[in-house]
């Protein structure tokens, strides 16, 4: 029994591998919210699409088994332009899946550890430590982490799975104050007030609405007060105070690496940052 128990975790692994390598961004975070979003309607399309990549996955791996080569080799054996239109796919597709899969796994690593955003240094450490699990323990180790990882999905999978059956839909909780709340750096304490709002993972049309009309009600209210101003205010104060305010602003990573990740020139960003978007009065 421990013996053929043992014999079919030894031939799992490539197996597990091989699902291991089709979870994506897709399964863990689109999957996750469309599920949080719909619930159990969307159960039927769940059904359709394992049908309908099932054959692909099924019939790769029956071809590499019985001809005892790779489905590169297939490619070959159809002809020299597929083989080239395979290279011009995979290269064209490689950098920007191996960036988001990189991107959500460094955010994976954060949350798991608590640690704060260290910016691309998350995604440079996670592909240091993929390299070296390969370099170091080669195919050995990789089969194990994997193993592990797998088992592990898989019981919290069915495990979330049974629970969400047994206890159905909740209902949403009026004036819901989470217990982790976040904490804003020093930067952000000098120029926010406790009384800020900040917006993010805008789902519905409803709550884009709502966020519209909360902006266009602060709008209504400041013009309503700059409209006595006289402008008579104390000069070197307004100076201090668009400098602090700047100062600070500067040192917002957020607004920065959003744009830089569109694919914009690093110097061309940071000069924007500094001296357009939060420009400091020289005196």
């Amino acid at each position: 029994m421990i013996e053929s128990l043992s014999k079919i975790i030894k031939i799992s692994g490539p197996g597990l591998l091989f699902a291991s390598t089709a979870i994506g961004v897709s399964h863990l975070i689109q999957s996750t919210r469309a599920g949080a979003d719909f619930g159990l309607m969307i159960i039927g399309f769940v059904v359709l699409v394992s049908v309908l990549k099932y054959p692909f996955f099924e019939y790769g791996s029956r071809y590499a088994n019985s001809t005892q080569t790779s489905i590169i080799d297939g490619y070959k054996k159809l002809g020299t332009p597929i083989l080239v239109l395979y290279l011009i796919i995979t290269i064209c597709s490689m950098f920007f899946v191996t960036g988001a899969v990189g991107f959500v796994a460094a955010g994976f690593f954060e949350n798991l550890f608590n640690l704060e955003f260290l910016g691309e240094w998350s995604i440079i450490l996670l592909f240091i430590s993929c390299v070296l699990i390969l370099g170091i323990g080669k195919f050995h180790l990789l089969d194990n982490l994997i193993k592990i990882i797998v088992t592990v999905l898989v019981i919290s999978t069915v495990l979330a799975f049974s629970l969400t059956v047994i206890n159905g839909p909740i209902e949403p909780v009026e004036d819901f104050i989470p217990k982790k709340q976040r904490k804003l750096p020093e930067w952000a304490t000098n120029i926010f007030t406790d009384k800020m709002l900040a917006a993010g993972n805008v789902n519905t049309i409803e709550e884009a609405v709502a966020i519209i009309e909360l902006a266009q009600d602060n709008l209504r209210a400041y013009f309503d007060e700059i409209g006595e101003f006289t402008g008579m205010g104390n000069r070197d104060l307004t100076i201090a105070s668009q400098n602090y305010y700047c100062h600070n602003q500067q040192q917002n990573p957020h607004t920065p690496r959003t744009m830089k990740s569109l694919g914009l020139n690093e110097a061309d960003v940071d000069k924007f940052c500094t001296d357009m978007l939060f420009p400091k009065i020289n005196t």
